[in-house]
């Protein structure tokens, strides 16, 4: 069995070796015609496989696999949502988002502004980069701050321990509101 496998291997070695004094004796004679000869001399190889009947296209030949057709991108409805969210949706869609007022005057910054209406309409078929113009409405303004009523500041004692000051301008002393200033057309402040 070794014998065998040795006797196998020294022909492939002895076939190869023959193979190449067979293409050094040919590129030593085409050396020696074309040093001989002025003449140019063109080889072609045919480096199509037996059989073929029809040359490769460049396309063939080309290992890189031609990108896929983006897909397109239906319109999804963002009237009334925040205009940050649609900005975010529509550039994920790989669409391209831009804003403007009711005016149509572009909106750099639509930070707390919703949109108010969208072209292309909702269910518009687009392809990627294409523009969605977003009509947007500013926030409503803050209504303003409403103080708690403040109390009434304390009159100070102008009659010397005196309870109430009445309409008619008099002091009343009384130790009790009851009747207080009842024929001075009644108390215009208490004091206490």
């Amino acid at each position: 069995m070794a014998k065998k496998r040795k006797a196998g291997l020294i022909t492939v070695v002895v076939v190869g070796l023959l193979a190449i004094g067979a293409v050094n004796s040919c590129v030593q004679s085409l050396s020696n015609a074309g040093s001989s000869d002025s003449s140019d001399t063109t080889f072609s190889y045919d480096l199509s496989s037996p059989g073929d009947d029809q040359a490769a296209t460049d396309d063939e030949l080309d290992p890189t696999p031609s990108p896929l057709p983006a897909p397109d991108i239906v319109i999804t409805e963002h009237t009334g949502q925040a205009a940050n969210l649609a900005r975010t949706e529509l550039v994920a869609q790989g669409l391209v988002p831009i804003f403007v007022d009711a005016s149509g005057s572009p909106v750099p910054d639509a930070t707390g502004w919703s949109v108010a209406s969208e072209t292309p309409v909702t269910g518009t078929v687009l392809s990627p980069g294409m523009v969605v113009r977003l009509t947007v409405t500013p926030p409503a303004p803050a209504p303003p701050a409403v103080s708690p009523p403040q109390p009434a500041p304390p009159v100070p004692d102008q009659g010397g321990g005196a309870t109430a000051k009445c309409n008619d301008g008099t002091l009343s002393y009384s130790a009790h509101h009851q009747g207080t200033c009842s024929h001075h057309r009644g108390v215009a402040v208490w004091y206490r």
